[in-house]
This record gives structure tokens, sequence and C-alpha cells, in this order.
């Protein structure tokens, strides 16, 4: 089946409309900055998908292939990327909090000063992803491929996101080395020389997969839990425990 191909300005104008799903789409002439009413629709995003929304309710772009999006300052909190290509995108100062985005494909995306806190990037392949100084805790990048990220030891709060069979080059794991904490155990090891996963992706020598027994709060959100007492952000909680 062929896609629904949109281009930018009719993008922009059916948000402004309340039009939320936009799965499968093939995204055109994707500078978003480009249309007259660039500023009024950020503004509506900003109010519309803030603190009440949380994984559902947000913009839909399940499957859809966002090649070339320009969308500074939009708030895409709440969206669904599942499947999802996101390639050659600049999204500076903009949110993606409390996203489904597994299974994504980010190939080249800038998200400076911005924030990407309380996602679930499971199974997702990220090359080329620029991180500087934006917000970004308590996101799962659970058995996800996660290829020269820059900006890591500048974000905030990164040391909270959970690593779970995570693969990452070497100076992807230096840049989080750094900044995770003491109390909650990063565990490493070197990926064979010479791996290929099922996809194709070559896995560049010097990597290694990732484990972290941090436990999130966001995943209690997932399961529709609510921790209780406590946060497991402040006090290092392991992966795994309940804490409600």
């Amino acid at each position: 089946m062929a896609r629904r191909i949109v281009t930018g300005t009719e993008l922009l104008r059916d948000i402004a409309r309340g039009v939320t799903d936009f799965r499968g789409i093939e995204l055109r002439e994707g500078n978003l900055t480009n249309d007259s009413k660039y500023a009024d629709v950020v503004n509506y995003t900003q109010n519309k998908f803030c603190d009440d929304v949380d994984y559902d309710g947000g913009l839909i772009f399940t499957g859809a292939n966002l090649t070339g999006l320009r969308a500074p300052a939009m708030s895409f909190r709440g969206a669904n990327f599942d499947g999802a290509t996101l390639a050659n995108v600049r999204v500076d100062t903009a949110l993606f909090d409390y996203c489904n985005m597994n299974g994504v494909n980010i190939n080249s995306m800038k998200l400076r000063n911005g924030s990407l806190s309380c996602s679930m990037l499971e199974d997702a392949r990220v090359r080329n992803l620029d991180l500087f100084e934006s917000q970004v805790f308590e996101t799962g990048f659970g058995k996800s491929v996660i290829l020269g990220v820059k900006g890591i030891d500048t974000s905030t709060k990164f040391q909270t996101s959970m690593l779970k069979d995570t693969i990452v080059d070497a100076e992807t794991y230096k840049q989080i080395q750094r900044v995770f904490p003491k109390h909650s155990p990063l565990v490493a090891r070197d990926v064979p020389v010479g791996t290929v996963l099922e996809d194709g992706t070559v896995v560049p020598e010097g990597s290694m997969i990732l484990n972290t027994d941090y436990y999130l709060i966001a995943w209690h959100k997932k399961a529709g839990l609510s921790p209780k007492g406590r946060d497991s952000h402040q006090d290092g909680g392991r992966f795994g425990e309940r804490f409600y």
C-alpha cells in the first residue's frame, strides 16, 4: 500500500485543526518553519500536549517517514513514533517526553536544549543523535543499538535512564560512563568484533553491551502502576524491585 504523502504545510494545518492521527505518512517539504503559521502551531502544541498527556493523547506517527523534519520548540509530548523513521531531523528545544518510540529508526537528529524524558525506545536503531544540553531522564533504551550519540555528558539526568541489553559504540559508552552514578552500577561487556545484527547493522569495533539495574518510575507508569513512598530515581532502586 502506498504511503499517504503529506507536506509540511498540510501537517501544520491539520495539527492546528485538531487532527492527531498521522500514522504511516511520508513527509515532504518537512521544514515546518517555512510556514507563516509555524509559531502559532508551536504554541498550540505546547498548550495541548502538556502535563496531563502521558504515553497517549499525543500525535500519532506510527510507521511514518518523517525524513527532513524541521520542527524546533514543538511539543511532541505523548506522541507515538513506534516504527517511524526520523532521518535528517532538526528539532532543537522540542519536547519528546512520555513518547512511545519503540522500533524507531533515528538517523541524524539534532535535539539540542530539548527534552527526551520518560519515553520508551526499545528495539530502536539510533545513529548520530545530538543531545547537547537536553534533558534526558527515566527513558528506556532496552535492546536498542545506539551509535554516534553526542552530548550525553552535557545532558541532565541521563544517569536515571534504563539500559538493558543496549549496544553502544565506544565513544557513546565513554560519555555514559562519565555520567552514570556509582550507586547505579553500569555493567558493560564487549561486543565481539565483526558482529552483524539481523537487520544488517554492522556493529563498530569497540562497541559494548550495557545493562544497568536501575528501576524507573517510567516503567511503573507504562504498566499502569504507581510507586508509593519514594522516588526510585532518587534512591537508586534496582531494576525489578516493586515500590508500590
